[in-house]
């Protein structure tokens, strides 16, 4: 997911989900408890946090994936 142009891995660990800045370093992690903050709220304050760390890429999209040759 990207939110104000840093992208988030998200991962569910029960109870609560873990959103962690993709290709930057050091990467920033958040920890939110399922329906206790709305996460796009909170991930849109972090990420102009997040922005001003260097990015050593970015997301991809499955039209972005160079296909084998044949």
């Amino acid at each position: 997911m990207t939110v104000n142009a840093v992208d988030w891995i998200i991962t569910e660990n029960g109870p609560s989900f873990t959103f962690t800045t993709y290709v930057r370093k050091p990467a920033i992690e958040v920890i939110l408890e399922q329906n206790r903050l709305p996460s796009d709220t909170v991930l849109t304050q972090i990420s102009a946090a997040a922005a001003k760390i260097p990015s050593t890429g970015g997301c991809i999209g499955r039209a972005d994936v160079p296909t084998a040759a044949k």
